[in-house]
């Protein structure tokens, strides 16, 4: 009786630990985030979008909708981070 146990343990930590296997470029997107082609459109929807997730926030209870959405502006919000990093860095470059 044991030994079905096993291998069902073993099984499972095999198929989780392909999670961590996966790289940055396999990972699914499930939304298209609002886009942030200059600084001015990133500093924008950072603004917005922080906005937006500040008003959900404020909640005395998120429900599972609010969870969706917070979801769902995480990855607008991320590329603009992305691009103002991305900028501020290559403003850094030619100061220094």
């Amino acid at each position: 009786m044991q030994t079905p146990i096993r291998l069902f343990a073993g099984a499972l930590i095999v198929s989780l630990s392909t999670i961590s296997w996966a790289d940055e470029s396999s990972r699914i997107d499930h939304y298209k985030p609002k886009a942030s082609e200059t600084l001015e459109q990133a500093v924008e929807n950072l603004s917005e979008y922080n906005s937006k997730l500040a008003d959900i926030l404020a909640k005395d209870e998120l429900s599972a909708d609010d969870m969706h959405n917070v979801h769902e502006l995480s990855y607008t919000l991320e590329e603009a981070l992305k691009k103002i990093h991305t900028d501020l860095a290559e403003v850094a470059d030619v100061l220094e």
